[in-house]
């Protein structure tokens, strides 16, 4: 372990970025050599856990950075039931805002049709990946391994908000971009006050899969269900009061649970 703080410093988090890049290049290019020489309806599946192969592989390199276990690395503890209320508050209102700000986003950068059908005809299979499998990988990389790094180096805001920052930029599109970023500082600050990776693998499967749950209740609301146009101002100033709600009795709360 790096006798002057944790790994991976800011520097460090952008190589890991890279090796994350260069990993999923990697697996990609061994897993279309597999599906010609050995054709199979499980390769193409397969392909799709490629980025949670390669975060894998960058969570035990963490480990030996930092000469702990695994459970050493990345802490999920338990954390008490009165937050989740408002951290379901302000989930849903930081869902609205970003919703909006895809749409400004897409008023510039159309989502290419190919996006959209990828999200749009997932399935069970997309349902799994994006509520299960990132939020615990993506978070155990993001807060547990970089975040921790960070808060070891920096002052508590520059490291929620290069990790943050981080986080968005490994979507590697513009158009997950403000809303990973976003979700990146929420989730950054509840691990900050809870020491725990639990209430950010939770928010973060919540996150994703409230597209999910809108479409089971068939929910139907101009630029937020609806795509090709902004949303109305009303729900977008629910979603700022939601937001705000919930922070301000998170703070509260983290101030009766841990004596802050």
């Amino acid at each position: 372990m790096n006798s002057t703080g944790r790994f991976p410093a800011f520097k460090q988090g952008i190589h890991l970025l890279f090796l994350f890049l260069v990993l999923q290049i990697g697996l990609m290019i061994v897993s279309f050599t597999l599906e010609f020489f050995l054709p199979g309806p499980f390769l193409p599946f397969a392909r799709n856990l490629i980025p949670f192969i390669a975060i894998a592989i960058i969570l035990v390199h963490g480990c030996r950075q930092n000469g702990e276990s695994f459970r050493q690395a990345y802490p999920i503890r338990p954390f008490p039931a009165a937050l989740l209320p408002p951290m379901c508050l302000a989930l849903l209102g930081l869902n609205i805002i970003v919703s909006e700000l895809d749409n400004l986003v897409q008023q510039f950068l159309p989502v290419p049709e190919w996006f959209a059908d990828y999200f749009a005809e997932g399935g069970p299979e997309l349902l799994f990946m994006l509520v299960i499998l990132a939020p615990v990988l993506e978070e155990l990389f993001f807060r547990g391994l970089m975040l921790r790094g960070f808060l070891s180096h920096y002052g508590a805001a520059k490291a929620i908000l290069g990790s943050a920052l981080l986080f968005a930029a490994a979507h590697f599109n513009p158009w997950q971009f403000s809303a990973a970023f976003c979700a990146g500082l929420l989730f950054g600050w509840w691990f900050l006050r809870t020491g725990s990776l639990l209430p950010c693998i939770i928010g973060h499967a919540v996150h994703n899969g409230l597209p999910f749950l809108l479409l089971l209740f068939q929910l139907r609301i101009p630029g937020y269900t609806e795509p090709g146009s902004f949303q109305p101002y009303w729900f977008d100033l629910l979603g700022v009061l939601l937001l705000a709600a919930g922070i301000l009795l998170l703070h509260r709360k983290f101030v009766e649970a841990y004596n802050e």
